[in-house]
């Protein structure tokens, strides 16, 4: 079976490594699915692994016992809702993945900063620069 950071990220209570790490290894992982060159099956699979991923984040944010900041919280769900819904969109329609790729970069820039002593993990790939008028 294939390594795949996003099923471990779903069994981050039960990994060894710490939740950050896993969740900047998961973010590459897709990362590096969505700016592989794609045919339009693996173009699908990438984008049903953010989909998947920005799932699990939200369905984390949501348990009672989530320690991430109100403020904080509500911004990470308002994101994960968007690129839950640019990745259907993008399924359907062939939206540029560049956004997506740049949010999760972003992500794990954040992720890190708050991390000092985190296991390195590989570098996102960077994303096309796109415009923030792009409507979903």
């Amino acid at each position: 079976m294939a390594y795949d950071p996003v099923a471990k990220y779903q069994r981050a209570s039960e990994a060894s490594a710490p939740p950050r790490d896993t969740e900047i290894m998961a973010f590459g992982f897709v990362n590096r699915l969505l700016g592989d060159d794609q045919d339009a099956r693996k173009r699908m699979k990438a984008l049903g692994k953010n989909h998947e991923l920005w799932s699990l984040l939200l369905k984390d944010l949501s348990r009672s016992g989530n320690a991430v900041p109100e403020g904080l919280k509500q911004q990470l769900v308002s994101l994960g809702a968007w690129s839950m819904h640019y990745s259907v969109k993008a399924m359907c329609t062939g939206l540029p993945v560049g956004p997506l790729i740049e949010v999760n970069r972003n992500i794990v820039d954040g992720l890190r900063a708050q991390a000092p002593n985190h296991v390195p993990a590989p570098a996102c790939p960077a994303a096309a620069p796109f415009s923030a008028s792009i409507a979903v």
